[in-house]
């Protein structure tokens, strides 16, 4: 009998890494697994050989958000997520098998980091030590203030994720530590449904151009668009995951973890 246990992870063209299948047979867990397609559009999927086929956006977080909207009233009571390629960046996955029946939330990673959020109203929090600061009061959606000069500057942009889901000005995240390699964590179903199936549709739309939150990305090279703003997604959202599931809680009533 199959444990009430999901693991999702997503791949392109690098099938060949997922090596590990076995480890999650071996707990009774269902493995899916979502294959990114060229020839889908945004909102389109389909089942081929017993894979998801979904369009080639972003990284992981297109699969991890498709499937939450897709399985949203039927989830099962745990669900792992992770990058097919864990093993390369030393994430301690097994750890996750184990483990994510103990907790709400647990989050694996191989570097360590703290990001500071804070509004205008409170900028005393920039005086905590951390590596990145984030001001939710920055404009967001377009007229964006910084610049964005490729790879390498893109945690300096900020998106409106936190105000549209998390509105309450007096309860602000503060300090909030989280890995640099994201993607592999698992969370619960009573955590995951704490938030309306609007929230994660809203979400998978912030994915293409056409949602105008991405204004200051656009190029005359469709094509290159989507890539740019899947790539900038996947490199702003690994960090709003802990925040997505945790943030407001009753931490006596959840159980959250992180392994390093």
């Amino acid at each position: 009998m199959k444990n009430n246990i999901n693991v999702i992870t997503s791949y392109y063209d690098d099938f060949y890494k997922l090596d590990w299948d076995n480890l999650v047979y071996q707990k009774n867990y269902n493995l899916v697994v979502y294959k990114k397609s060229n020839d889908l559009k945004i909102g389109e999927n389909k089942i081929v050989e017993n894979q998801i086929l979904i369009p080639n956006y972003g990284k992981s977080d297109y699969a991890f958000l498709s499937y939450i909207v897709d399985n949203y009233s039927t989830l099962p009571d745990h669900t792992i997520f992770t990058k097919i390629n864990w093993k390369e960046q030393g994430i301690n996955f097994y750890y996750l098998l184990d483990n994510c029946v103990n907790y709400d939330y647990c989050e694996v990673g191989s570097g360590l980091r703290s990001y500071i959020w804070y509004n205008n109203d409170n900028l005393y929090l920039k005086k905590i030590l951390g590596d990145s600061y984030i001001n939710v009061d920055s404009p967001y959606v377009t007229g964006n203030p910084f610049n964005f000069d490729g790879r390498a500057k893109r945690w300096e942009v900020f998106e409106d994720w936190y105000n549209h889901i998390f509105p309450d000005r007096s309860n602000l995240p503060g300090k909030v530590y989280a890995f640099d390699h994201a993607h592999c964590f698992s969370v619960s179903k009573n955590l995951i449904q704490r938030h309306p199936i609007d929230v994660y549709k809203y979400l998978l739309e912030r994915f293409h151009p056409s949602s105008k939150s991405w204004d200051y990305l656009l190029d005359n090279d469709e094509k290159k668009t989507i890539q740019d703003v899947g790539n900038h997604f996947a490199d702003n959202f690994g960090r709003f995951y802990r925040l997505l599931f945790t943030h407001g809680i009753d931490h006596n009533l959840f159980k959250i973890q992180q392994y390093f």
